[in-house]
């Protein structure tokens, strides 16, 4: 990349993708470090990334506002997706393929991917959306600069909770579990790493 790197995201078969404020978005082998594939054609900043269930198609946003889908394979730009009225910040994939994107508009918009429409607009936030992440039984949260986290229902556009962990903007959220070698999540811990107590010692959570 000629400039800097916003997000990556991990497809199923190991490979990633990663976008950047170059305008493009680029397949990696990871276990090489090998780059397989550029897909191009926007002229704005490429400003977040998901692979979709399927393993053969992302979606990305981008600063002014559009989603696009792409076959990661070919590196064509299968359609694009217009709504949001400023920076899409971070999408993210549904279980069922759909996708939610999370914008500095500060709404949340869920897509079918296959028709390219709109299917609902979540709103709530008092400032931009900075990340969404998806939760395995397809719910979904977003963050954003005023401070909150949203646990929204996507098939409804419902917001069941909000969350107030800090008094600062929340820049991203990952709810991925390590559970790690014991002499690693020492060293975690040694670090500064912060355990649960309800979690087993070898689960180690990092500070917020």
């Amino acid at each position: 990349h000629s400039d800097g790197v916003n997000s990556v995201a991990v497809l199923p078969d190991g490979r990633c993708v990663s976008d950047s404020d170059d305008g493009s978005l680029r397949v990696w082998d990871v276990n090489t470090g090998e780059y397989l594939r550029s897909m191009e054609g926007q002229s704005d900043l490429v400003t977040g990334v998901a692979a979709l269930p399927d393993g053969r198609r992302c979606v990305s946003g981008s600063y002014y506002g559009i989603l696009r889908v792409w076959d990661i394979n070919s590196g064509e730009c299968l359609r694009s997706m217009e709504g949001h009225r400023a920076s899409v910040n971070s999408v993210a994939a549904l279980p069922d393929g759909r996708c939610v994107s999370g914008s500095d508009d500060k709404t949340l918009w869920v897509w079918d991917i296959n028709s390219g429409k709109c299917l609902r607009t979540m709103k709530g936030h008092s400032g931009g959306i900075n990340s969404v992440a998806v939760l395995p039984d397809g719910r979904c949260v977003s963050g954003s600069y005023d401070g909150t986290l949203r646990i929204w229902n996507p098939d409804t556009g419902k917001c069941l909770d909000i969350l107030t962990p800090m008094d600062i903007e929340v820049r991203g959220m990952d709810f991925s579990q390590a559970i790690l070698p014991p002499d690693l999540a020492k060293q975690l811990l040694q670090n500064g790493a912060r355990v649960p107590d309800k979690y087993d010692r070898n689960y180690v959570q990092r500070k917020p």
